[in-house]
């Protein structure tokens, strides 16, 4: 029966060259609606997933005299909400190594490790039993400076096999800084330091970059202060930084910091352009709403016309017996399968032309997911809802047109044009 009436409402949509127009017409808009919905779900998924995954965007820098500091900082550690905290100046350095592996250039990223920061790693020993001496790098390592500038040569990573237990030898500078007759004399000092890679950790899931290794603070604590690096550093004040578990408590952890006399940076780490985003997204809410609005008054339109013009044939089906159910049922089918085919013909053409993108930037996409680690997805979900939605406000449009037009006398049906 069903099939009969699909059957039937195919052949009146097909005899009418305005029921193609239309077609085309709501398959444009389902392509324009559909762009934009891909488009914010990979959008908002991108600022989610930084916000979840790169502790940078819950990590925050707070300052407050050094004698007012508890030696241990349980003041800020037993608070709810921080994962950790450590002083700023131990935060990373930068070293040259001898890991010269395809002409590599050997540079990598040291961080301040600990058992809240660096995850449980992949292969070897995890943070917890680091020994002096040891480090956690990436898995896919690729001890080269360009890994912070998307250029990874994947061909080049260093396999796990090879660089589990290798050992090497990382280069710095020692500056020791005196004062003579009031001029600052840096007396520079190359040195070197083995280290040996005991671990692999998945530095996907903290968006770390391929040459960024961990090492135990003690290890960080020495060779900052072997280095010097920041001779501007003031003792008399403790500058820390403040790790949360997640990002929505990061403005209750700094609030509660300001009432323990902190003063407290007004930014985490990394954060996105707040005018950026907020431009962006009210750019695409409102398109999605007007193209929506768009699609809603055509059918409402389409609707209300087709219900005016086929008044006679309402009588007609009416005089012969049909049930008011049966008449509207049969009205909706028309309205559902022109949207089904325009929904089928945009989802074609939308699937085709975001593979054929993917296609044509193949390499930047692929160097934006190496340096992310956030790969950008077509839900084919979102899109069903869409369909569905406008389906339901379909239907209802239809009831409540038909339902007023179906109970009039047969004979006042008959006689409309």
């Amino acid at each position: 029966m069903l099939i009969d009436y699909i059957e039937s409402s195919l052949k009146n949509i097909f005899r009418n060259k305005k029921n193609i127009t239309l077609i085309m017409i709501i398959s444009l808009l389902f392509i324009l609606l559909f762009i934009d919905a891909i488009f914010m779900k990979n959008y908002y998924g991108y600022l989610d997933y930084n916000n979840l995954m790169d502790i940078d965007f819950r990590t925050f820098a707070v300052t407050r005299p050094a004698s007012e500091v508890e030696e241990d900082y349980s003041d800020i550690k037993n608070l709810e909400y921080v994962s950790e905290v450590y002083e700023s100046k131990y935060r990373n350095t930068y070293v040259a190594s001898d890991l010269n592996f395809s002409g590599l250039d050997g540079g990598i990223e040291l961080l301040y490790g600990s058992s809240n920061i660096v995850p449980k790693s992949i292969e070897g020993k995890s943070i917890n039993n680091l020994k002096s001496g040891e480090m956690i790098c990436p898995y896919d390592f690729y001890p080269d400076p360009d890994a912070f500038y998307e250029k990874i040569d994947e061909n080049k990573i260093i396999s796990a096999k090879k660089i589990l237990n290798q050992e090497f030898n990382i280069f710095f500078t020692s500056h020791k800084y005196e004062i003579v007759n009031n001029k600052v004399i840096d007396n520079t000092e190359e040195m070197t330091k083995k280290f040996k890679i005991v671990g692999l950790y998945d530095n996907k899931l903290l968006m770390k970059h391929n040459n960024q290794c961990y090492i135990n603070s003690q290890d960080m604590k020495k060779l900052i202060e072997t280095i010097n690096q920041d001779f501007s550093y003031d003792e008399n004040f403790l500058d820390l930084q403040v790790i949360v578990d997640k990002e929505k408590n990061v403005k209750k952890v700094m609030h509660k910091l300001q009432s323990l006399g902190y003063q407290v940076s007004d930014n985490v780490n990394s954060y996105f352009d707040k005018k950026e985003t907020f431009v962006i997204s009210f750019l695409c809410n409102s398109f999605f709403v007007i193209i929506s609005g768009a699609v809603l008054l055509i059918l409402i339109n389409y609707i209300s016309k087709k219900i005016k013009d086929n008044s006679r044939y309402l009588g007609i089906l009416r005089a012969c017996g049909y049930p008011k159910k049966q008449v509207i049922f049969n009205q909706t089918i028309d309205t559902i399968i022109i949207l089904t085919i325009s929904f089928a013909i945009s989802l074609i053409i939308s699937l085709l032309s975001f593979f054929a993108l993917i296609s044509i930037f193949k390499e930047k996409i692929e160097r934006f997911i190496i340096f992310t680690y956030f790969n950008v997805s077509f839900d084919f979900s979102i899109l069903i809802l869409l369909y569905s939605i406008v389906i339901i406000i379909s239907i209802i449009i239809n009831y409540l047109n038909l339902k007023d037009s179906i109970n009039k006398c047969i004979t006042d049906l008959l006689k409309e044009e």
